[in-house]
């Protein structure tokens, strides 16, 4: 009888042992799928807030780039109204200034200017 008992106290520590460490992994698997939630939930937090800030940039870009153009249209009409008026000036000034023979010598006026 002795050596039965001696074998089930062994087995019962086993027993203890086995169901601790099963104990032991069974809190640690919760606990690490409590923290994969969480963590998931943190991941997903900082993913909206970085696509709220992109979204954000390319809004001001967007913005930005359309003053941009409008100025740009500005300036382009400006130099436009600049071309013509200096078209403008230098076919007034074609008139003063006296006409060229095809050896590009200065003809002579009839009112005596040369």
């Amino acid at each position: 009888m002795e050596l039965q008992t001696i074998i089930m106290c062994g087995l019962g520590v086993l027993l203890a042992i086995v169901g601790f460490i099963l104990k032991q992994l069974w809190g640690d698997i919760r606990e690490n799928k409590d923290n994969s939630g969480k963590l998931k939930g943190k991941i997903e937090l900082v993913d909206q807030k970085l696509n709220q800030s992109l979204e954000s940039s390319q809004h001001v870009s967007n913005l930005k780039f359309k003053q941009l153009n409008e100025k740009l249209d500005t300036m382009c009409n400006d130099i436009k109204e600049d071309i013509h008026d200096i078209i403008t000036e230098i076919k007034g000034m074609r008139n003063i200034l006296p006409e060229r023979d095809s050896n590009g010598r200065f003809k002579k006026r009839d009112d005596g200017n040369t």
